[in-house]
């Protein structure tokens, strides 16, 4: 599971994004740090509008990705968003991967539509 899929994990993706500690999170957010951690764990989760507020602040993220997580583009066709879908879901070292094959497949495609003119 990618990290950013849950809440949790989108916390702890702002927080190592913003180069700080989960001591200095909790401190900029008035929690304990035991707290936060949880929050990142997805043990528990703030309780009230203030405190996802503060957190998306201290952490880099905003509340709507925070809450719902990655968003895709309205105006894509299902198979393009199935794309996506897949991509997001990679493991970090696979995603590279999958890049360079589909770059390659849509070349391939583009070569074979000019050659057919």
């Amino acid at each position: 599971m990618s990290t950013v899929e849950t809440r949790g994990g989108r916390l702890k993706e702002g927080r190592q994004a913003s180069n700080k500690a989960p001591e200095e999170i909790a401190l900029e957010i008035n929690q304990s740090v035991h707290t936060y951690i949880k929050w990142e764990a997805n043990q528990t989760q703030p309780k009230t509008l203030d405190q996802v507020s503060a957190v998306c602040k201290a952490t880099g993220i905003t509340p709507n990705y925070y809450i719902d997580g990655p968003s895709l583009p309205n105006d894509l066709l299902d198979d393009e968003a199935t794309l996506v879908s897949a991509y997001r879901a990679l493991p970090d070292n696979l995603k590279e991967s999958f890049l360079q094959i589909i770059t390659a497949s849509s070349m391939n495609c583009s070569k074979s539509d000019s050659s057919d003119s």
